[in-house]
Formats: C-alpha cells, sequence, structure tokens
C-alpha cells in the first residue's frame, strides 16, 4: 500500500494543474477506494455515476464521487517520471512491479494448495491503445492482457505473463525445460507453452518434499508426453484432454468417437496405452 501510495502521490503533484489541485493520497484513503472498486465489482449499475446517488451502493462509503474519480486517473504502481523512455522490448507487465511481484509472493505465502489443480489461460480485461493485448474470441474475457495461471478452486496461486509477438513462456530468463527420454541416455526440450506448466509445478515443489500429491487438470494446447513425463519426475499426476488424432490415441475409443452418441450418465470408456489410461 505505500507504494501505491508513493508512486501515486509522485505521479499525480506533477501532473495536476492548479485548476485540478491534487491532495496527498493517504494509506487509510487508499483503503476506502479500493473498498469502493470491490463493491463496485460486486453490485452491477448502469454506470459507476449513479452509485453515489441516495439509494446508490456507494452513498455511505467516505469517499466522494470526485475524489475516486481523481484516484483512478491518477492511480500509479511505478512512477516513470517526467519523460518516460518507451523500449521497444518492454513489457505491459513492467508498469506493475514491484507490485505484481509482492501479489505473487502473498498469493502462495497465504494459501495451502489442495490436491486438484489446473494450470490455464487466463484474461485480465483491457480494451485500451496497446499492441500488447490479445483478443481470443470465446473467451469470457475476450481482449486484453493474458497469463498463464496454476488455479486451485478459483483461486490463482501463482502466474506467468505472456504478450503477442514471443514465444509464449520464453520471457528474459525463463527458459525451456529440458527432460531425459525413460530408459535412453537422450534428452529433449518441451516447447514454449508446456514449459510454462513445468515452471509453475516447480512452485509446489516445497510441498512435494513434505510429502503432498498433487494433480493437474490440463486441457490439449499444454499436454504431451514430454510434459506428462515432466510433471511425474516432480512427483505431479496429470490428467488432460487429448485430440482424437494425437499419436497413439486408442482406436477403440475413436471409433466410439465417430459414433457421436453419448454416454450414460455416470458411465466410463477406458483403454490402457503403456500404463496410461485413456
Amino acid at each position: 500500500m505505500a507504494i501505491i501510495v508513493k508512486e501515486t502521490n509522485s505521479f499525480a503533484f506533477r501532473s495536476n494543474s492548479a485548476q485540478n489541485p491534487w491532495v496527498s493520497l493517504s494509506i487509510k484513503e487508499l483503503y476506502h477506494f479500493f473498498g469502493c472498486l470491490l463493491l463496485l465489482s460486486l453490485y452491477k449499475q448502469p454506470s459507476r455515476a449513479y452509485s453515489w446517488r441516495s439509494n446508490g451502493v456507494l452513498s455511505k462509503t467516505p469517499l466522494s464521487k470526485n475524489r475516486f474519480e481523481q484516484i483512478i486517473k491518477n492511480f500509479h504502481f511505478k512512477d516513470r517520471g517526467l519523460n518516460p523512455i518507451n523500449k521497444k522490448d518492454s513489457n505491459w507487465w513492467d508498469k506493475l512491479e514491484p507490485i505484481f511481484s509482492i501479489l505473487r509472493e502473498k498469493s502462495a505465502y497465504y494459501w495451502l494448495p489442495s490436491t486438484n489443480l489446473t494450470v490455464d489461460e487466463v484474461m485480465l480485461k483491457f480494451e485500451g491503445r496497446i499492441s500488447q493485448k490479445i483478443t481470443i474470441p470465446g473467451k469470457p474475457i475476450p481482449t486484453g492482457f493474458k497469463l498463464f495461471a496454476l488455479g486451485d478452486s478459483g483461486y490463482i496461486y501463482n502466474w506467468e505473463c505472456t504478450k503477442p509477438g514471443i514465444a509464449e513462456g520464453i520471457l528474459r530468463e525463463k527458459k525451456k525445460v529440458s527432460i531425459s527420454i525413460p530408459n535412453s541416455s537422450i534428452s529433449t526440450s518441451l516447447n514454449p507453452t508446456q514449459s510454462v506448466i513445468i515452471r509453475l509445478a516447480n512452485s509446489l515443489s516445497k510441498f512435494v518434499e513434505n510429502g503432498l500429491f498433487f494433480h493437474f487438470y490440463l486441457d490439449n494446447l499444454f499436454i504431451c508426453w514430454k510434459s506428462a513425463q515432466a510433471l511425474k519426475e516432480r512427483g505431479i499426476a496429470v490428467t488432460e484432454t487429448v485430440r482424437k488424432g494425437a499419436t497413439g490415441y486408442p482406436p477403440r475409443l475413436l471409433q466410439l468417437k465417430k459414433m457421436n452418441r453419448a454416454l450414460e450418465w455416470g458411465a466410463l470408456q477406458v483403454s490402457v496405452i503403456e500404463g496410461v489410461a485413456c
């Protein structure tokens, strides 16, 4: 909170004019501001401008409408100074540091992960003008910034950021993950997207070392035999969806798929291929 207050005040005192003077933001007032944001997210109204009316959700909050709008306009995690330099290789999340790293650390500190976890794409809504936003039609939030997140029952335990124009997951110091092929001396590498799973899984290593068991549920964007082997080496089980044209897909299940008929409720059709239940 102290970092946000400092950076917001730094930007606001420099940017506001005498006609619209800035009053120094305090930590207490920042808590009020975040409280208003939470209430606005819980009680949807046509426009937040109506929220301060007598029957509005923010009518009894200690923060006035004008002050709330002034804080939103000047809110900063990092004040880049009077003449910021926009580097070509800069990332959208650089502006959120060090708050983003603190949130990631605290998210892991205050949560004990359960057995069943997942890794998936997460969209942060953003419709402003920036080349680094991503559009994925069909998502609940189709346009914005993309994360790869390790989730537990709706809680995001850990995450990595990405942007267009780069191999997903290959960001500065982050590299591909190498594994050894079983029963051979040959090594191979996971692709950038599959490597994200392993880096996120590594954040669970302290729990695995203490005897906890984890089971990942993934879709076919992330999974292949190499990523399954890498998770196995880390003591993590995995269940995933696969495309029906995948190498090694059981012919019997492929025929059932072609029949285009639903199974009875609660029924399972399983084939075991090289020790893997399909």
